[in-house]
C-alpha cells in the first residue's frame, strides 16, 4: 500500500499552537501495528511493544461508576450543534460541545456525572478530576464534538490519565487527550463514558496491558500511547525545529496505524459465509463498517493523506452490506427490536457514501434496507380508552378507540402513523330529565421510538429495550342536551373524553403529547400492552379502562 506525501503534516501545524488545535484521537488503529517508528518517551512513555497487541495481552477492563443522577444536565441538540455542561458534586465541570453537522437528526443529549468509581485502576482515583456518562450510549458523531474538563482541583501533568467507556462500564480503557496542554480536552466521536483520573505511569501501562474487546475502544487506546508520548514532548519546551520533527514523527506513526487498520478492514471486510457464531464482530452493530466510516470520514477531513484503496474493497463493502441486511431482516423477524440493526445499517451506509465519494454508489442500497425494516416492523397501535363518571342530570359513559398503522419515517428516524379517533360508544344514562348525545371525531396520532434507535458500534441491540410512543389523542367533543320539562332545553358541548383523559395522565403529558413507556411485554401478535385501570384523576372523579397495543399488522 502507498501512501503519498509522507513527509507533510497531516493537517498539523510546526508550531505548538496549531499542534494544539489538531484532533487525532479519530485515527482509527487496530490490534496488529509496528510500532517501528514510535516516538514515545518520557513521562508515561508506555514500551514500543505496546502498540502491538501480543497473543498473551489480558482481557478487557471493567469499572462500575456510580452515576449521580441528581446532577445529570440534558439538552435537545439539533444537527445545527450546541453546548451542555454538567458539574460534580466535587466542583468538575464537563462541557460537552457538538459542532453543526455532529448530529444528523435532533438528539436528548444527557450528562450524568460519577459520584465515584470505586474500581478505578489509578492510584489517585478520580482525584481533583471526574468522569461523565453521555447519552444516548453509542451513538455516532457525524463531525468531532469536545468534551473539556475542568478539574476541582489541579491534576499535576505526569498524573493525567485519561480514560473511556462503554455501556455500564465495559472495555474500560485509555483515551486520548488533544494536544492542548492548557486544558483537559477530550476529541469524542462518539457517546459514550469519559474521565481525566490521577494515575502513575506504571497504573496506565497496567491498563494498556489490557486489550479492549471492541474495535473503537481499541484504536482510542493505541492512539493515546501514541499521543501521550507527544504531550510529553511538548511539555518539555521545544524549538520550532523540534515541534516540526515531533509532527513528522507523530504523523508517521499515526499512518502506520491508519494503514495497518485499512489493511485489517480490506482482508475482513468481505462478510462471513457462514453462519455468524464464527464471526460475530461482523454481525455486531456492523463492526468493521464502523471502521471503515471512522476511516474514511479522516479520508475527507485530513485533505493531504491521499491513502489510494484498492480496487475490491468497494464490491467488498457492497458485499457487507446486503449480507448484514439480509442477516438482520431474518433476525427481525425473532425480535422486533432488531429492527434497529436495519435502521443503524441504513444510516451507517448512507455515512460510509457521504464520506469517500468512492463509496458513493451505496447510497443506493438505503431504500432496500428501509424496505426490509418497514416490512419486519409493520406495526399497528390499538387504543381503547373507556371512562365514565356521574354528573348532575345521571351517569356518562364515552369509549374512544383508534387502529393507527405504523411505517419508518426515515426523514425523522421514527416510526409515524395516524387513523381516525372515533366514540365506539357514548351514552348518558338520565336520573330524571331525558337526554340528547351527539358527538365529532377526531385524529390520532402516534411516533413510536423502540428505545434509541441510534447509528451506533458499540451498543448491544439484541436486548429488548422499552418501546417509547408518544401519542396525539387529538380533541374529539361530545355534545349534551338536557331536556326537562317545563324548563329551557339546555346544550352543552365540550372535549368531555379528552379532558378526563388529560386529567389522569397529566404525568404522562409531554409538549402536546402524552408519552407512554414501562410497556409489559406481550405474545404472539401483540407485542406489549400498556393499560390504565381505575380511579386515576381526584378532580372529577371518573372510572378508566384504557388498554393501549403495539401489535404486528
Amino acid at each position: 500500500m502507498v501512501v503519498n506525501n509522507r513527509g507533510r503534516s497531516i493537517a498539523l501545524g510546526v508550531t505548538a499552537a496549531a499542534l494544539a488545535a489538531t484532533m487525532l484521537i479519530n485515527y482509527p488503529v487496530t490490534s496488529g501495528v509496528s510500532a517501528s517508528r514510535s516516538i514515545l518517551t518520557g513521562r508515561g512513555a508506555h514500551a514500543a511493544g505496546s502498540l502491538d497487541s501480543p497473543a498473551d495481552a489480558l482481557g478487557p477492563l471493567s469499572i462500575t461508576p456510580a452515576l449521580d443522577s441528581a446532577r445529570a444536565a440534558s439538552a435537545v441538540i439539533t444537527a445545527d450543534g450546541g453546548t451542555l455542561t454538567a458539574t460534580a458534586a466535587s466542583g468538575a465541570v464537563f462541557t460537552l460541545t457538538l459542532p453543526k453537522g455532529a448530529l444528523t437528526d435532533q438528539q436528548n443529549i444527557t450528562m450524568t456525572p460519577a459520584a465515584s468509581i470505586p474500581d478505578l485502576p489509578l492510584g489517585g482515583g478520580l482525584a481533583g478530576g471526574g468522569a461523565v456518562q453521555i447519552e444516548p450510549q453509542g451513538l455516532i458523531l457525524m463531525e468531532t464534538a469536545t468534551l473539556v474538563i475542568q478539574p476541582a482541583s489541579p491534576i499535576s501533568f505526569d498524573q493525567q490519565s485519561p480514560f473511556g467507556w462503554v455501556k455500564a462500564g465495559e472495555d474500560f480503557h485509555l483515551f486520548p487527550l488533544s494536544l492542548d496542554l492548557t486544558t483537559i480536552t477530550l476529541n469524542i466521536d462518539h457517546v459514550d463514558g469519559y474521565g481525566i483520573g490521577s494515575g502513575s505511569s506504571a497504573d496506565r501501562q497496567a491498563i494498556a496491558a489490557h486489550q479492549p474487546s471492541g474495535l473503537q475502544p481499541r484504536r482510542e487506546q493505541n492512539v493515546e500511547i501514541a499521543v501521550e508520548g507527544a504531550r510529553n514532548k511538548l511539555q518539555g519546551g521545544l524549538t520550532k525545529k523540534q515541534q516540526k520533527k515531533l509532527t513528522k514523527a507523530l504523523n508517521a506513526t499515526l499512518i502506520d496505524l491508519f494503514e495497518a487498520d485499512l489493511a485489517v478492514i480490506e482482508s475482513e471486510l468481505t462478510p462471513p459465509t457462514a453462519d455468524n457464531a464464527q464471526h460475530q464482530e461482523a454481525f455486531s452493530g456492523s463492526s468493521l463498517l464502523c471502521g471503515l466510516f471512522d476511516l474514511l470520514r479522516e479520508l475527507r477531513d485530513q485533505g493531504e493523506l491521499a491513502i489510494p484503496l484498492s480496487s475490491i474493497v468497494v464490491g467488498q463493502a457492497t458485499t457487507a452490506v446486503l449480507t448484514l441486511r439480509d442477516q438482520y431482516s431474518q433476525d427481525c423477524q425473532q425480535n422486533i427490536f432488531l429492527v434497529s440493526n436495519l435502521i443503524s445499517l441504513a444510516r451507517l451506509t448512507s455515512a460510509i457514501a457521504g464520506a469517500d465519494t468512492r463509496f458513493a454508489g451505496l447510497s443506493s442500497l438505503v431504500p432496500s434496507i428501509l424496505d426490509r425494516a418497514n416490512n419486519c416492523a409493520r406495526l399497528k397501535l390499538t387504543f381503547n380508552s373507556h371512562i365514565e363518571a356521574h354528573f348532575q342530570y345521571g351517569t356518562y359513559s364515552i369509549t374512544m378507540h383508534s387502529d393507527v398503522p405504523l411505517n419508518y419515517d426515515a426523514q425523522n428516524r421514527m416510526f409515524t402513523g395516524q387513523a381516525p379517533m372515533v366514540h365506539a360508544s357514548f351514552s348518558v344514562i338520565p336520573a330524571a330529565c331525558s337526554v340528547v348525545t351527539e358527538d365529532m371525531d377526531d385524529t390520532c396520532k402516534v411516533y413510536l421510538k423502540l428505545g434509541n434507535i441510534v447509528a451506533d458500534c458499540d451498543s448491544d441491540t439484541s436486548t429488548n429495550k422499552d418501546y417509547d410512543v408518544y401519542i396525539d389523542i387529538g380533541l374529539p367533543e361530545e355534545t349534551i342536551t338536557i331536556i326537562c320539562p317545563n324548563v329551557p332545553e339546555s346544550s352543552n358541548t365540550a372535549p368531555v373524553w379528552a379532558g378526563q383523559f388529560a386529567c389522569s395522565h397529566i404525568s404522562e403529558y409531554y409538549t402536546g403529547l402524552y408519552r407512554i413507556q414501562g410497556w409489559t411485554q406481550g405474545s404472539g401478535d401483540i407485542l406489549a400492552s400498556k393499560k390504565y385501570e381505575g380511579t386515576l384523576c381526584n378532580v372529577n372523579p371518573f372510572k378508566e379502562l384504557t388498554t393501549i397495543e403495539l401489535r404486528r399488522q
